[in-house]
């Protein structure tokens, strides 16, 4: 038979569907008859201008709109790009939804390609996905497409290189259950806004024309992509949701062979639309319906659980899900706490679930109490837990003082169910390593057990300089991993916190190693912006703090930080203590100060030991305070104001001071300073 069969066949089934999905009578009949680049030029005129919502979160924004086309099993977020669960709040409704800790919004189509501007394609829902924040950073701002070398792989996103004709670039991948997905809304994306100049990564992709706007590669690996893998309920679901806010349809999703009719072995063919059929036939009269195989497998230390999927069956049907187990003789043993209902298409199972172990499940629908119909039985194979090997944190940044090592940071090394839950430390450049803080240090250990420590330090150094090394860890099946080490070593710069390493986008609590220590921050994130003293700041939220874990072992006689409100915000204030017994006890160098713009702080501590920070933001509701290059000296340093301007005449010992007549370091630090017995202005 024909492709030219095949596809008329096809489009007669497709059809049966729209009018089922609910396509307005005549919405495509200005494609009637055309073909490839006429045919996609009228499915623009079709598509028209969307009536986008604004961005972001709240009443008649992004997120609002996420709670009407994404929003699944309750109250769970879908997330197409990674396997984390997300759930939108239990007080969210489809007005006041905002992006669950941890999310972002993704544009698919990158917002770069065509220079940012927040136009409709900026806001297009179809364009636009929720997205899990690690790998929605990972992907930046590449097109996608097949990655033949994996830099990244969270087990639903790739991302990592591609060549094409000989030319090499970044692309990401989705998994196989969303390829077709995301390749109907590419078709979506260069038909409607083929007008567009395409720019940055974009044009590994596109070219800046009206037909055929993807690059040959492109659209040949979109259209595999997309007969693999065909509209399913979800998809339809999704685009029926949007149309209802945009008031505009994916044409590629209502006739999933469209694509072929312009870019594929379809386009010598005109396209043809069958306006006739009824409105909303009958729902189906079998008494079967599919359940579909389990989605979302995830058999780990930290969590096992699959999402059972099944077909619509009819509107107003309520679902009974089992899940099972069955012995030798084919006898059924429900899971736990099932049958359930629900009115949903799929279900998280997780509780009771266990690696290594066949599951089964069937779904019955139901319509005012009486069954009327069963799906097949779906068999899932569980696999055994997959291997943990990591290492917390995943690079070491350290600050230190001529002619000593320095102080001892602790890495912490997770091995489950690995071969042997034995790992070898080799340590290279400057540094060494030891299983304890106070034990033999050198270049090699050996750790075993589940969860294991091992310390490293820079070595004693003569010079004030940048130091830079490797600690390689290695356990039997699997990939080694490298941890980067940097170290500082400066007089002035005994402690030196700028937040430029260490990340943490979001404001829940965690701990994070940045540049000079590990600090749990809660109601805190670190975040680009202008009050900066480099590019990355602490923002801490009213109610919030970030706290040092670990101890600065030389004592303090000097602290000095940069602080400010963030943006616009008012009516909150900043508390500075310090701990000498591990965070038990803290004492107040400021408490409730009121900042005005971005300053530098600078106050005398005096003790010696071991000293934490810890820096509280109070005040009203959600406003918040940027902080900064927090330094601190050690406790014999020679910082006294008396010191520098006895009697009027000021030191000429070669150091640099500021007017408070702490030490700083000249070759970062803006404003007056004092050096040589003279003043001095950095602008």
């Amino acid at each position: 038979m024909s492709n030219r069969i095949i596809h008329l066949i096809f489009l007669v089934c497709i059809v049966a569907q729209c009018a089922l999905a609910g396509i307005p009578e005549g919405y495509y009949n200005k494609a009637h008859g055309k073909k490839k680049a006429e045919l996609k030029a009228a499915m623009k005129s079709i598509i028209g201008e969307p009536k986008v919502l604004d961005y972001g979160s709240g009443a008649g924004k992004t997120w609002s709109g996420f709670y009407s086309t994404d929003r699944y099993n309750g109250n769970q977020v879908r997330d197409r790009y990674s396997n984390e669960v997300f759930y939108f709040r239990n007080t969210d409704n489809a007005q006041s939804a905002s992006a669950p800790t941890g999310m972002n919004i993704e544009h698919s189509f990158a917002k770069s390609w065509w220079g940012g501007a927040q136009n409709k394609a900026y806001k297009d829902l179809y364009n636009l996905m929720p997205c899990e924040q690690r790998i929605n950073s990972s992907k930046s701002n590449y097109v996608m497409g097949k990655v033949t070398k994996v830099n990244t792989d969270n087990g639903c996103t790739k991302v990592g290189d591609t060549s094409v004709d000989g030319e090499s670039f970044k692309v990401w991948e989705p998994a196989d259950k969303w390829k077709g997905d995301f390749a109907r809304t590419y078709f979506y994306m260069v038909t409607t806004y083929s007008d567009f100049t395409w720019t940055t990564e974009g044009v590994n992709m596109l070219e800046s024309n009206e037909w055929p706007t993807l690059k040959q590669w492109a659209y040949e690996l979109l259209l595999e992509w997309s007969s693999n893998d065909p509209v399913d309920d979800i998809e339809r679901e999704r685009n029926e949701a949007v149309y209802q806010i945009q008031g505009n349809r994916n044409p590629f999703v209502d006739y999933p062979n469209l694509a072929e009719y312009i870019w594929g072995d379809s386009i010598e063919y005109a396209f043809s639309v069958d306006s006739s059929l009824p409105d909303n036939p009958d729902t189906p009269e079998e008494d079967t319906f599919e359940a579909y195989e389990a989605d979302e497998i995830v058999s780990s230390i930290y969590s096992c659980r699959f999402d059972a999927r099944w077909e619509r069956y009819r509107d107003g049907a309520t679902y009974s899900l089992d899940v099972y187990t069955k012995n030798e003789s084919g006898e059924k043993t429900s899971l736990k706490g099932f049958p359930v209902e629900t009115k949903e298409t799929s279900y998280r199972v997780k509780e009771g679930v266990k690696p290594s172990t066949t599951y089964y499940y069937q779904v019955q629908a139901y319509l005012d109490g009486e069954e009327i119909a069963t799906s097949n039985e779906v068999r899932v194979d569980f696999p055994a837990y997959t291997p943990v090997f990591t290492v917390s944190p995943e690079f070491v940044s350290i600050t230190a003082k001529p002619n000593s090592p320095s102080a001892p940071t602790e890495i912490k090394v997770t091995m489950m169910h690995t071969e042997t839950n034995v790992a070898n430390a080799v340590v290279e450049g400057p540094y060494e390593i030891s299983a304890t803080e106070d034990g033999a240090w050198g270049e090699e250990l050996t750790l075993s057990g589940s969860n294991s420590s091992l310390y490293v330090r820079l070595a004693s150094q003569q010079k004030e300089g940048e130091y830079t090394g490797l600690l390689i860890l290695d356990t039997q099946g699997m990939d080694g991993i490298d941890v980067p080490l940097t170290a500082r070593v400066a007089t002035e710069l005994a402690f030196f916190e700028d937040f430029e390493k260490g990340s943490k986008g979001s404001y829940a609590e965690a701990e994070v190693r940045c540049t000079a220590a590990t600090w749990l921050m809660k109601d805190a994130l670190i975040g680009k912006d202008v009050r900066a003293e480099e590019v990355y700041s602490a923002r801490i939220k009213s109610g919030g703090y970030i706290e040092m874990k670990d101890d600065k072992t030389q004592g303090c006689d000097s602290l000095w930080f940069y602080a400010g409100n963030y943006n616009s915000d008012k009516g909150v204030l900043l508390t500075v203590s310090y701990s000498l017994d591990g965070g038990e006890n803290w004492t107040a160098v400021i408490t409730d100060q009121s900042l005005e713009g971005w300053e530098r702080y600078g106050y005398e501590i005096k003790k010696e030991g071991s000293i934490r920070l810890k820096f509280e933001v109070s005040g009203t509701s959600s406003k918040r305070i940027n902080v900064d290059n927090i330094q601190m000296s050690d406790y014999d340093a020679d910082t006294r104001v008396a010191d520098i301007l006895e009697r009027g005449h000021a030191k000429t010992d070669g150091k640099v001071y500021d007017l408070t007549g702490r030490r700083i370091d000249s070759t970062r630090e803006r404003g007056l300073y004092i050096a040589d017995g003279k003043k001095h202005v950095r602008p």
